[in-house]
């Protein structure tokens, strides 16, 4: 009946363990035959961070994880998991022997005389009580989570008192404590004890600390007592007692072992857990929402992410070597395939196949026909180890010092402030700039060529409502303002400097207030010209270049070749990325980048280019993060150039583009849309990757508190309406043309201020 129960037990346990949906136990792979087949002894060197004394990780954490998955389940809260129910199922099943057997025995021994009263008794009311607290423990470990985090030291309690009990119950020892006859018919207390550890050691999952204990403190009561109160000759109860010390030592220099072993395994598991899980984030959520629109590549790193989920699935539940490593391979090769998908290396130039010989003219033929055509980032520079060096001396004698002191600095620099007292806010800070990192005197420039350049550049700009030398001279500011408030300025070449302050300062230069879709659509001489695509960010790279080519201005005329290359791709790069109609694609390329690979590296010129290109960006849109103030002035500015070019579309008859009909358009709800689908989640990753608290501060709460600012124009507004919704149709109709009345004079009245 007993080995019926028994089977009954372990099938369920084992029934209860689900092996396709989790890794194996870790304390089934510690055993030695396991271990073995799995080869886990040549990761056994590794390092951990664990007290190797008391066998303890040093972070309270991991221990608490380590706990928390030995002895909670999975699926079901505050219940014990699988194994810790069936190693109590065996516990239990050993207990309620004991106490069946014992009781029993004793029973039997009293009615034939060789049991007296006074120690049936003492056993009977230590066997209850035990009982007693065995059927609490039981209770509570279903009911109380602190009691099932905390079972280890509850049962070593357990422990021991029932082994005082044992040793104290044995007849020897009993028969002198009371003063009765000793009597050789007894149970043997000394084989239960033994029994008992082994439970117990399983109970403990063989946590060495706890065993140890109970070890020493059961040879150390068994000494005391054996020895001194003991009526058999002092040579048995030594020779019992040394037999029992070895079997004791034995098994705690296994727990120690078998612990070691499975610690190792858990920080290895969490260790390969946490790698597999921070490279499938692309598609996670911002910290503002969700990501809103994804790109092919995105689309495709995640695809492989799903793959890489199906590999793990398959490899948790697989114990031979030669297919672990396998799917390992497989994993590794997905994982390459992921960098590059994030490092856009499939779509550049084709490789050669390395099993077919090609002669070297043919190879070169090869290469510069048909397969590269210029590669500055292959091209050395001599500026490249130059660190970039405040001339803080020469800014004092710079006119307006004092005023241009918080460029780069005061994240809500006024640059409309600045024009109304300069006239020329856009050459004011590029000449401010490059005579704060002394860029003239490095790369030789002439005092006349720098300003001839710098104002040639400005007068190129229009007088339009938005993109004009403030919205450039702001562009500029907000850059570098990203670039001296975190480590970009520390990791740049006054070559990069140089390149960044011309693609800030020109990046809109020659703007005809009109987007590149009204430019397609109306077949312009400039989409002629640009091949539809990026036509105005072309034609400003084209005009700043222009610009430089005039002998007076050429302001790159110092250079050597390469470093003229390197500028030139890095403007051309930063400038096209402007394009919004290219948004996703960039923004996209750098969140898995920074995100998810975390790779970026300024050493690598690919790189660097990617990261200043992504400061442009947000810096373009940089006045959705400003103070409230300054944000609804620029905002009244842009809209001001879409309802004019929403004008010209109706003159023309065309449908107006979006956001550019001055009679129907709901400002509050055009720039919540905006902030909440461009700019926050870019200044959420963009944030993130330069880890600058000064910046979170201005830049990100800000940009996320306007947001709230708009929505709450939009409810205000829809409150509103509400309202009016309620009186009758009469009323509702005068409403609605006092409304558009009031705001076409709004409009009027925002366009003689711009005036």
């Amino acid at each position: 009946m007993f080995i019926i129960l028994l089977k009954y037990f372990v099938a369920m346990n084992c029934k209860s363990i689900n092996y396709e949906k989790s890794d194996p136990p870790i304390q089934y792979q510690i055993k030695p035959s396991i271990y073995s087949i799995l080869d886990h002894e040549e990761q056994e060197n590794i390092f951990v961070p664990l007290n190797t004394e008391i066998l303890t990780y040093h972070d309270k954490e991991m221990n608490f994880k380590y706990n928390q998955t030995l002895f909670c389940s999975k699926t079901a809260k505050n219940a014990p998991s699988n194994e810790l129910k069936g190693t109590l199922t065996y516990f239990y099943i050993f207990l309620i022997g004991y106490f069946i057997i014992t009781i029993t025995t004793l029973c039997l021994l009293y009615n034939e005389g060789e049991q007296t009263y006074d120690h049936l008794i003492f056993r009977l009311i230590f066997l209850i009580f035990m009982a007693c607290i065995s059927i609490l423990i039981l209770y509570f470990l279903w009911k109380s989570t602190w009691v099932l985090h905390h079972n280890q030291m509850i049962f070593f309690i357990f422990g021991l008192l029932c082994i005082t009990f044992f040793i104290i119950s044995d007849e020897r020892v009993l028969s002198q404590i009371t003063g009765n006859d000793y009597s050789k018919n007894h149970q043997s207390q000394m084989m239960i004890l033994v029994c008992f550890m082994i439970f117990l050691k399983d109970l403990f999952f063989d946590t060495f600390r706890y065993f140890s204990l109970l070890s020493l403190f059961c040879v150390v009561l068994l000494l005391s007592l054996f020895l001194t109160v003991s009526s058999l000759s002092i040579f048995t109860n030594l020779s019992e007692m040394l037999v029992i010390f070895i079997f004791l030592s034995i098994k705690s220099i296994e727990t120690y072992q078998t612990e070691y072993r499975a610690k190792i395994l858990f920080w290895r598991k969490l260790k390969e857990e946490e790698k597999l899980d921070t490279v499938s984030a692309l598609i996670d959520s911002t910290k503002s929402g969700q990501a809103y629109v994804n790109t092919e590549i995105e689309l495709m790193y995640s695809s492989c992410d799903k793959v890489l989920e199906q590999i793990k699935s398959a490899k948790s539940v697989i114990m031979f070597k030669d297919v672990k490593n396998t799917l390992k391979s497989a994993i590794n090769e997905v994982e390459k395939l992921k960098r590059q998908i994030a490092h856009n290396t499939f779509l550049k130039d084709p490789k050669f196949a390395k099993n077919v010989e090609f002669d070297q003219e043919d190879k070169d033929y090869l290469k510069q026909q048909f397969m590269i055509t210029a590669d500055p980032s292959n091209i050395g520079s001599s500026f490249l180890k130059v660190n970039l060096v405040k001339q803080q001396v020469k800014l004092e004698s710079f006119p307006g010092h004092q005023l241009l002191s918080g460029l780069g600095v005061n994240w809500n620099f006024d640059v409309w402030f600045l024009f109304q007292v300069t006239n020329e806010s856009l050459s004011t800070i590029c000449k401010y700039f490059f005579q704060l990192w002394g860029l003239a005197e490095t790369f030789s420039i002439l005092e006349e060529t720098e300003i001839r350049f710098f104002k040639t550049l400005e007068t190129n700009y229009f007088q339009n409502p938005y993109h004009n030398a403030c919205h450039a001279a702001d562009v500029l500011h907000s850059l570098f303002y990203f670039y001296m408030q975190s480590d970009i300025i520390k990791n740049i070449t006054p070559l990069d400097t140089m390149a960044s302050i011309i693609a800030a300062a020109g990046h809109d230069v020659g703007h005809p207030a009109l987007s590149n879709r009204f430019l397609i659509n109306n077949k312009h001489e400039l989409s002629l010209s640009y091949n539809d695509d990026s036509v105005l960010e072309n034609m400003h790279i084209a005009k700043i270049f222009r610009i430089m080519s005039n002998e007076d201005c050429n302001i790159f005329g110092g250079l050597k070749t390469e470093d003229w290359f390197k500028a030139r791709k890095l403007i051309i790069k930063m400038i096209l990325d402007t394009d919004m109609s290219k948004h996703f694609e960039c923004f996209g390329r750098f969140k898995m980048r920074a995100q998810c690979l975390c790779d970026l590296s300024f050493d690598n010129f690919d790189d660097k280019v990617i990261i200043l290109c992504m400061a442009l960006k947000c810096a373009d849109i940089g006045h959705s993060a400003k103070n409230i103030e300054l944000h609804e002035k620029w905002t009244n500015l842009i809209c001001e150039e879409f309802y004019r070019q929403g004008d010209l579309e109706k003159e023309r008859g065309q449908q107006v583009s979006a956001y550019c009909d001055r009679s129907n358009s709901d400002i509050a709800k055009n720039q919540s849309g905006f902030l909440r689908f461009i700019c926050v989640p870019s200044f959420d990753i963009w944030c993130g990757f330069l880890d600058n608290e000064e910046i979170n501060k201005n830049v990100l709460v800000q940009v996320h508190s306007n947001l709230t600012y708009w929505e709450d124009k939009i409810r205000t507004r829809k409150f509103s309406l509400e309202l009016v919704s309620d009186l009758n149709a009469s009323s509702t109709k005068d409403f609605m043309q006092l409304y558009r009345k009031q705001s076409l004079m709004d409009s009027k009245l925002m366009s003689r201020m711009l005036r």
